[in-house]
């Protein structure tokens, strides 16, 4: 109803504004969020993968060539350094990397839990605007940003401590997304490259694809517990 309410006080946008223009929209949200759910049970009953993470993932895999051709273009026309893309890409490559070899070592429960870096990160930028610890053109001095770094990483463990994923078997997939996230952010402030969230992106992307090949899904889209590996 909220969101009706703003779209009719935007001038030329409702043409009809009124109660049935607020009910519309809200028969439109709630059948396309009830078409989701569906959606997303319907591919882990058929074994396709982790609905609810496929349907998080797909919007950035399909937006990968975008970016890919957007960092070749900056690159080309000289509006940012050869070391931006390529920097953007080594923190792909080595978050991949870092978060299949986490789920492959045997002897531990390496299963990857995309919502506590989802949700830390999140509630760590909500912070970070709200206190207005951004206001600043220049990049930050060392110790600050370590400081961030701290932040973040401590409020993604205490998430995971809430879902009962910091145990000591939980250390190397917990650790894998501490160190993708502290990457992504500081990629973010110090050469403003990519964003703070991105290193959340990478783990959604990576937790998706185990899925699909795990064939584990779970029924909840995950919810309740971590994303199997393969």
């Amino acid at each position: 109803m909220g969101i009706a309410r703003a779209v009719e006080g935007l001038d030329g946008i409702v043409p009809s504004p009124g109660p049935m223009f607020r009910l519309s929209v809200v028969v439109a949200i709630v059948g396309a969020t009830a078409f989701l759910i569906w959606l997303a049970r319907v591919m882990t009953e058929w074994g396709i993968g982790d609905g609810l993470l496929l349907l998080f993932a797909a919007p950035f895999v399909a937006h990968l060539p975008y970016d890919a051709a957007y960092g070749v273009e900056i690159f080309r026309t000289g509006l940012a350094p050869a070391w931006v893309p390529l920097a953007l890409a080594a923190l792909v490559v080595a978050a991949f990397a870092l978060l299949i070899a986490a789920t492959r070592t045997t002897g531990a429960d390496n299963r990857l839990d995309i919502w506590p870096p989802l949700i830390g990160t999140f509630v760590f930028q909500w912070l970070i605007v709200f206190f207005h610890l951004d206001d600043h053109d220049a990049p930050p001095t060392a110790l600050w940003l370590l400081v961030l770094l701290a932040a973040q990483a401590g409020l993604i463990w205490l998430f995971a401590s809430w879902r009962g994923r910091a145990q000591p078997t939980d250390a190397l997939p917990l650790g894998a997304e501490i160190l993708v996230c502290s990457g992504a952010l500081a990629l973010s402030l110090v050469l403003g490259a990519g964003g703070p969230m991105s290193g959340c992106w990478l783990i959604l992307c990576v937790a998706a694809g185990l899925s699909v090949a795990s064939g584990k899904a779970q029924v909840d889209g995950g919810l309740s517990g971590p994303t199997p590996t393969a």
